[in-house]
């Protein structure tokens, strides 16, 4: 008779080891990663990059040239193409983005990745002769937080100004 409690028991005694050894060995799902600190360094509206530099920068109270005036063209200087350019610190690698407005109305949105630190990069955005006016620019982490917001205008000549 004992015999026969003694395998039961020790089966038992087997199995409620087992369960405590199995629930100590649980791990928590790991804790999701902070996204990076990003700073800005430098956010700019310009009309051009040469050499992963801003040209052209747009400034407050200072008309830009139109493009084709300032390339001794003259005439209708649309389209032309506007540069936001960021240089970025800390946090790489991860995603920034560019938000373009214009009279309050998301146009574009473009992803751009940051892979060192210090890192430079930038998007781009053509004027067009309908586009005269008010135009906002946010540099957004990749969750869409704004991280630095640029305001500029488009006059009728194709001059650009900050605001």
């Amino acid at each position: 008779m004992k015999r026969t409690l003694l395998i039961p028991t020790l089966i038992s005694i087997v199995l409620v080891a087992g369960l405590a050894l199995a629930q100590d060995q649980q791990t928590n799902p790991p804790a999701a990663q902070p996204a990076p600190v990003l700073t800005i360094e430098e956010a700019v509206i310009c009309t051009g990059i040469a050499d992963r530099v801003p040209q052209g920068i747009l400034q407050a109270g200072q008309l830009t040239a139109p493009p084709l005036a300032a390339e001794g063209g003259g005439g209708d200087p649309f389209p032309f193409k506007l540069y936001a350019f960021t240089k970025i610190s800390g946090g790489a690698p991860a995603t920034i983005k560019h938000a373009w407005y214009y009279q309050d109305n998301l146009v574009r949105t473009i992803e751009l990745s940051v892979g060192g630190t210090p890192w430079r990069t930038w998007s781009q955005k053509e004027i067009l002769p309908k586009m005269i006016g008010l135009w906002k620019l946010e540099v957004q982490d990749a969750n869409g937080a704004v991280l630095k917001t640029i305001n500029f205008a488009v006059n009728e000549k194709g001059e650009s100004e900050l605001k």
